[in-house]
């Protein structure tokens, strides 16, 4: 009866660690935030929505011992006041010809009210003693159609 008890216990901890998966590396919701993070640093207190977050790959490696994860990303924004405010007409149309194509001081391409953007890039993570620590490069932007 004992051995059969020590094999139960085996498969369940086995059976335990291979649902656990990826344990080892960040979450889709902490790239989420990590996005969610950078846009309201560079957006500069414009208002946005973060749509989707989809996760498109990643890969863990280590860099003197310390792990590191690289995810791979596309997230759909939408800028419901445009990135210009003050360059829409209370039509709600954006006048990209008296303020110019681009917001000074990011590559957040000019839009209008209810813009969607598609943010592509690669959130680097670092692990710490207190989880996974994000760094995010500039994402690549371009402006796209609703829906």
């Amino acid at each position: 009866m004992m051995p059969k008890l020590g094999l139960f216990w085996y498969a369940f901890v086995c059976l335990g660690l291979s649902a656990c998966g990826n344990v080892g590396t960040p979450s889709r919701s902490e790239g989420r935030a990590a996005i969610e993070s950078y846009l309201s640093t560079d957006l500069k207190g414009l208002a946005f929505k973060v749509d989707s977050f989809d996760k498109t790959n990643g890969q863990s490696a280590k860099i003197n011992d310390i792990p590191i994860y690289s995810m791979y990303y596309t997230a759909t924004v939408t800028l419901p006041d445009g990135n210009r405010p003050e360059c829409i007409s209370h039509h709600g149309e954006f006048t990209g010809f008296n303020c110019g194509f681009v917001q000074i001081g990011t590559d957040i391409p000019a839009s209008e009210r209810g813009a969607h953007l598609r943010l592509t890039g690669v959130i680097n993570f670092q692990k710490t003693e207190n989880g996974w620590v994000p760094s995010i490069g500039r994402p690549s932007m371009e402006t796209v159609a609703a829906g």
